[in-house]
């Protein structure tokens, strides 16, 4: 049987129980849509269990070690979720009455604050910032009438942070371990327009099969985002390394020790880079950004940069991977795009043979006029809009093909 997606095995447990280091607890690791299998691999090599996929989500069970190595060095996900209560809720009072059952003393007292994030999708609920507030005031109301004293509402650095996700009548409340989201990996200070998201700039470059091997170019690399998550993949840097907080810093079972363990680790498994990673841009303002951001990341040693339009980029070798992220066109002509295309697709066939090219754009005409025949296409969302990773062989003699 399966319940808003869930299997049978994902059932109610006492909230005490999350607070037990050794317990195999259920999670829930959330993602972007076509991202998912990238997820599940990373999971099974952290130790977590009975994983499942489900769409933009990944369920699994891990204890409290495994929970600590998600948040550390996911590179593919949003959030780790910890599993606490599902339950049936036609409307905002029944979502209060089920959610005051539960022990939320074991987590709350008059010194700690909380927040509720939620993702509602439900006839029920026309307006959704109401349904967190009954929530809030089922937390409210259960802590105090138990205690005698209530926990606080703090949106911008609580102790716990709940989220409370509804599909139709079905009410899932999950714990957050990871606290901010984990596509902040913190050296982005310095961004251009509309920057990739880091989490789906790490998994194009995991799709592209680049194993720091052999050279690999951003051609039109913006504020960096694409060659950093490059550089972590090949040497093994966790993805979160240089961030000082997580969700679970402030849960009242929090174990430094554990977490030291889980970083050294991780640290033992780094390694150097075994090639060349190059960042290209026409903009100065552009490489400008994305400087500042490689020096952020400590990945200045590791990445070349250089202020040059994509028709003068030359391979640095025989073979190579080159992955760009162009322009989509929303705001330009579509003639102009147009060209625009045809002349990345006559740079690539006249200066990249024996390379593989990655482009991702929304733009599927535009593709026609590259004048290259795909090997691989890949559905994924940039922000809001649906786009195409798209591979091209540049074998010699690179035929021409429609999109």
């Amino acid at each position: 049987m399966k319940k808003n997606g869930y299997s049978a095995y994902f059932c109610p447990m006492n909230i005490s129980e999350v607070f037990e280091p050794n317990r195999k607890q259920t999670l829930a690791i959330t993602t972007l849509f076509g991202v998912e299998d990238l997820v599940v691999d990373e999971l099974k090599s952290l130790g977590a269990i009975d994983i499942e996929k489900g769409n933009r989500v990944v369920h699994c069970k891990g204890d409290l070690k495994v929970i600590y190595k998600s948040c550390l060095q996911l590179r593919h996900a949003i959030r780790v979720l910890v599993y606490l209560d599902e339950f049936e809720a036609a409307g905002p009072e029944e979502l209060y009455d089920g959610a005051v059952k539960l022990p939320w003393e074991d987590f709350l007292d008059f010194k700690t604050t909380f927040s509720i994030n939620f993702a509602i999708h439900s006839e029920h609920y026309s307006h959704t910032m109401y349904a967190s507030l009954k929530l809030k005031d089922a937390i409210v109301d259960r802590v105090r009438d138990v205690t005698g004293n209530r926990p606080s509402i703090d949106k911008v650095n609580p102790d716990y942070q709940f989220l409370l996700h509804i599909s139709d009548e079905f009410v899932s409340i999950y714990l957050d371990a990871s606290g901010p989201t984990l596509n902040r990996r913190g050296y982005r200070g310095e961004s251009v327009e509309a920057p990739i998201n880091e989490t789906l700039a790490s998994s194009l470059v995991k799709m592209t099969g680049w194993d720091g091997k052999i050279p690999l170019i951003d051609g039109m690399c913006g504020s960096g985002t694409i060659p950093i998550e490059a550089v972590y993949q090949a040497r093994n840097i966790p993805s979160q390394w240089y961030r000082s907080k997580f969700g679970f810093n402030t849960w009242r079972n929090y174990d430094p020790a554990l977490m030291a363990q889980v970083r050294e680790e991780a640290k033992a498994k780094v390694k150097d880079l075994e090639t060349e990673v190059f960042a290209s841009d026409i903009s100065e303002i552009s490489l400008r950004s994305a400087q500042h951001n490689i020096k952020n990341a400590r990945c200045e040693n590791y990445i070349q940069t250089s202020l040059k339009s994509f028709e003068n980029l030359e391979k640095p070798a025989e073979h190579g991977i080159i992955i760009i992220n162009p322009p989509y066109g929303e705001r330009l002509d579509p003639d102009d795009i147009n060209n625009f295309y045809r002349e990345i697709g006559d740079t690539l066939k006249s200066n990249f043979e024996g390379w593989d090219a990655w482009i991702i754009t929304s733009n599927k005409e535009a593709l026609k006029h590259l004048g290259l025949r795909t090997s691989k296409r890949i559905k994924l969302y940039n922000g809001p809009l649906e786009t195409r990773f798209v591979k091209y062989e540049l074998y010699k003699g690179t035929r021409k093909g429609q999109e």
